[in-house]
């Protein structure tokens, strides 16, 4: 506004010394202040404070503010130009910023529901690997028992075979004596009771197979 105020005032004192106008009281700057004014000229304002006799000379010196006029018009369509570009840029910025807001929104769900989804895995895969080694420990105890029963089994089964060793043998002792006494001589039964063991007597014998059965063999 000072730039074209001064030039406005440039003018008026061209056309005062062009036209050899009388001095006349007009404020320069209230005039340019009008020309901005809706509906207002300043042909009209400088009609208001001359004379009759001093509107032909100034019909001449109007022509002078053409340029002056044209270059508020410039500057004012360059002024509602810059407007409507900043009001559209403005506009553009607020749509994309409210584009990245919602796409931050949508990301930070989809993060979130990728997280939860990761949070789940993790603890299926968790629960999935104690019930399997829970499973495999049951496992290894059933097989240990079913191992001890095994054992067990077999230790009777060798202990029912030494019982059964044992009472073939006193069998086989027993009928190794009858046949002694059967069919040799009492005169040769002395070298052969020495060249044999000796054999154990009835009350030994039953000695030792209660031994043996109460397990006190060895």
């Amino acid at each position: 506004l000072k730039c074209v105020t001064a030039s406005q005032q440039f003018f008026f004192a061209q056309c005062s010394t062009e036209v050899s106008l009388p001095p006349i009281h007009v404020d320069i700057f209230s005039a340019g202040r009008n020309l901005d004014s809706p509906g207002s000229s300043a042909s009209t304002n400088l009609l208001q404070v001359m004379g009759p006799a001093q509107q032909q000379s100034q019909g001449q010196g109007l022509t002078l503010f053409n340029d002056a006029h044209g270059f508020l018009r410039g500057v004012s369509t360059d002024m509602e130009a810059l407007k409507r570009l900043i009001a559209t840029e403005d506009e553009q910025r607020r749509l994309e910023i409210e584009e990245l807001r919602k796409d931050q929104e949508q990301e930070r769900f989809e993060r979130r529901d990728a997280l939860n989804k990761l949070r789940y895995e993790f603890e299926e895969f968790v629960r999935r690997r104690i019930q399997k080694v829970l499973e495999e420990v049951e496992d290894m105890k059933a097989s240990q028992h079913r191992d001890d029963n095994a054992q067990q089994q077999q230790i009777d089964h060798l202990v029912a075979d030494f019982h059964r060793l044992r009472d073939n043998l006193f069998s086989v002792q027993s009928t190794w004596g009858k046949l002694v006494t059967n069919c040799v001589p009492p005169a040769q039964q002395g070298p052969l009771n020495s060249s044999s063991s000796t054999p154990v007597q009835a009350p030994e014998m039953r000695s030792m197979r209660n031994r043996i059965g109460n397990g006190n063999v060895f």
